[in-house]
């Protein structure tokens, strides 16, 4: 997927150490595939968007690439095989919104110049009319409610417009971590918000219980992102009512779900109180349903690469066969980065 508002890209560090020509020739090879891929009826739009967004993210910070070339093949394929579809215009409304923090760059405001900021602003209004209608269409599908999240991190409009965008998007989907994660963002003091907004809000989360969508644990990685803005981070989690926080997350985790595999490492004994916070991290790290879904995807196109296996989720044959044919065509340097 395109990167979450961090903006950080191992694939574009890459192409900046190694030139964005190889970038270039391996998207190129994706959109040679990408129509026959298109027209194949056992593969989902949905696996369809996520490869499309997966490959665009391969050019997203490379030196010397427009992406916005690579993303009007790929668009143009899905709308001739969609057409007039809400999960296809919020697809071009994520790209509009990624490749407006393109121009912007991840860096504080006062880093960014006055060009860069009007080509965001113009940007992030594309993206703006392009969710907007998407969400109309289908206003049970997250996708353009939760993508409009970071558009109105953005433009910075006013919080009742995030926090109407936040209702929109949980409505569609109760279990939707993204537009949770998107709002903690809205909520950092780097943006929007304050120290004591997280929380909050961060407890809003953990009161609403529902762990199978693991929501409960925003307060962790609250607690987690506000220790990067003290200036002793493992000291931040010496304070009591952090670690209050914290037990008020994973006891009631490991009571529920004793035997998840990605909770044994919170089983290990709590050293002392300094080492509290690689705990929490490598935790969170483990149970992050992101890390998990990244390790399945690599694992499945390892067992089509050598013939062992077939990817079991969806049965898309025809997409396994397009990602190993990238796999084998592109350079490694650069084909290590394209699931993820």
């Amino acid at each position: 997927m395109l990167n979450s508002r961090t903006h950080v890209d191992p694939a574009g560090q890459v192409a900046r150490r190694e030139g964005s020509q190889d970038v270039a020739h391996c998207f190129q090879l994706a959109v040679e595939i990408w129509p026959e891929v298109t027209k194949t009826p056992d593969v989902p739009l949905s696996s369809l968007i996520e490869l499309g967004g997966q490959f665009l993210s391969l050019t997203s910070v490379a030196n010397g690439v427009d992406r916005k070339p690579f993303f009007e093949e790929i668009y143009a394929g899905l709308d001739k095989a969609f057409p007039n579809n809400s999960a296809v215009l919020a697809f071009k409304g994520r790209f509009l919104t990624g490749y407006a923090w393109d121009a912007r760059g991840g860096g504080y405001a006062n880093t960014v110049t006055p060009e860069r900021f009007k080509l965001f602003g113009e940007r992030l209004d594309m993206a703006a009319e392009v969710l907007e209608p998407a969400w109309k269409m289908n206003p049970n599908d997250p996708a353009a409610a939760t993508e409009m999240l970071t558009v109105e991190l953005g433009q910075g409009r006013d919080r009742e417009v995030m926090e109407t965008w936040f209702k929109r998007a949980m409505k569609a989907n109760p279990d939707n971590i993204a537009a949770c994660r998107a709002k903690m963002l809205y909520l950092e003091p780097k943006w929007h918000g304050s120290p004591e907004e997280m929380i909050a809000f961060a407890h809003e989360c953990r009161d609403g219980q529902n762990w199978y969508a693991q929501l409960p644990f925003q307060l962790v990685e609250a607690h987690q992102t506000l220790s990067q803005y003290a200036k002793d981070p493992d000291a931040y989690f010496h304070q009591p009512e952090v670690w209050e926080d914290l037990d008020s997350i994973y006891k009631p985790w490991l009571a529920a779900w004793p035997d998840n595999p990605f909770a044994r490492v919170l089983r290990l004994p709590v050293r002392p109180m300094g080492n509290r916070q690689a705990t929490v991290r490598t935790a969170r790290r483990q149970s992050d349903p992101r890390a998990v879904r990244r390790r399945r995807q690599v694992g499945a196109i390892s067992q089509g690469r050598h013939g062992r296996g077939a990817v079991a989720a969806e049965g898309n044959g025809s997409l396994l066969t397009f990602a190993v044919a990238l796999r084998r065509r592109c350079p490694k340097r650069v084909r290590r980065h394209a699931v993820r």
